[in-house]
C-alpha cells in the first residue's frame, strides 16, 4: 500500500467518525463528510487531505457546506467544520495540520466565534486559538496601547488606512497541539449555552468522544516527553525503562509551542 493510499483511508475513517459524532448529536440533521486531495501539497512536499461537509444550494442559491443548527424548531445558527489533514512526521499517525470551527447566526456571514488550530503556525501565534467576534470600545482601545509588536503594527495600520482592529483580530491561545479543545467540546457548549436541538444521547456520545480524543491526545503528549512519562509511571509503581537504543530526550520544541 503506498504512502498516500494509507494516508487516504485513514482520513477516511476520520471523516467516518466524524459523521457518527453529528449523527449521535444531531440525528437525521447529521452532516456527511466529504474528503479531498488539497490543491498541492505544502512546501514539504507532504500530501494533504481536507475534510469538510459537502456543498449544497441553500436559500437563495448559494452553495454552502455549513452545517444548520436548531433552536426550538428554527433554523437559528449555522457551524462550519472543516480540517486539513497529513501524516505525522514518522508517516505512522495521522495529524491534523489545521482545523477550524466556526458558529455564526442564520444568514450572517461573520461568525459569532471560531476555534482554528493551525499546526505550523509559527512562533508569534498560538496554534490553537480562538476568535471571538465581538466588539468592545475598551477593548479597541487595549489593542492599540503597546508600542512593540502587534499593537505597534495595529496602530501603523491605522496610519496608512489599511482598517481598524477588531476583536475578532486576536487569537485567544488554547492549549497548542496536544491540550487543545475537541469538537465534542464545543458541541456541548452548544447544547448547554445555546440550547441546540439534539439527540437524547447525545452527551453521552460527546463524553465517549471526548474521553477517546484526550487518551489519543495523551499518547502523542507521550511521544512528545517520554522521559517525563517514564518518570510518572514509575512514580505510579510502574516498571519502567529506556528502550534498548537508550532514552529519548523529551521533544522542548512541542513542549514550548505557543
Amino acid at each position: 500500500m503506498s504512502s498516500d493510499q494509507g494516508l487516504l483511508e485513514a482520513v477516511h475513517q476520520f471523516a467516518i467518525e466524524l459523521e457518527d459524532l453529528f449523527s449521535a448529536v444531531f440525528g437525521e440533521r447529521g452532516p456527511s463528510f466529504d474528503v479531498e486531495r488539497a490543491p498541492a501539497p505544502g512546501s514539504d512536499g507532504t500530501t494533504r487531505f481536507v475534510i469538510r461537509p459537502p456543498s449544497v444550494e441553500v436559500q437563495r442559491g448559494a452553495p454552502s457546506s455549513s452545517i444548520p443548527l436548531f433552536i426550538d424548531g428554527e433554523r437559528a445558527l449555522a457551524m462550519d467544520v472543516a480540517y486539513r489533514c497529513r501524516w505525522d512526521h514518522a508517516q505512522r499517525y495521522l495529524a491534523v495540520d489545521s482545523a477550524t470551527w466556526s458558529v455564526r447566526s442564520v444568514d450572517v456571514a461573520e461568525p459569532l466565534f471560531r476555534y482554528e488550530f493551525v499546526s505550523r503556525q509559527g512562533d508569534l501565534l498560538p496554534a490553537a486559538h480562538l476568535h471571538v467576534h465581538a466588539h468592545r470600545d475598551e477593548l479597541v482601545y487595549t489593542l492599540f496601547r503597546g508600542g512593540v509588536g502587534r499593537p505597534r503594527s495595529r496602530g501603523q495600520a491605522i496610519l496608512t488606512r489599511k482598517g481598524l482592529p477588531r476583536l475578532s483580530n486576536i487569537h485567544f491561545p488554547l492549549g497548542g497541539d496536544r491540550l487543545r479543545p475537541c469538537l465534542e467540546d464545543v458541541l456541548q457548549m452548544l447544547i448547554e449555552e445555546f440550547s441546540i436541538e439534539h439527540e437524547a444521547g447525545a452527551l453521552q456520545r460527546i463524553e465517549s468522544g471526548r474521553a477517546k480524543w484526550r487518551r489519543h491526545q495523551i499518547g502523542a503528549a507521550v511521544r512528545d516527553a517520554p522521559e517525563t512519562a517514564a518518570r510518572v509511571l514509575r512514580e505510579l509503581g510502574y516498571n519502567v525503562g529506556p528502550p534498548r537504543t537508550g532514552p529519548r530526550a523529551d521533544r522542548d520544541d512541542r513542549l514550548t509551542k505557543f
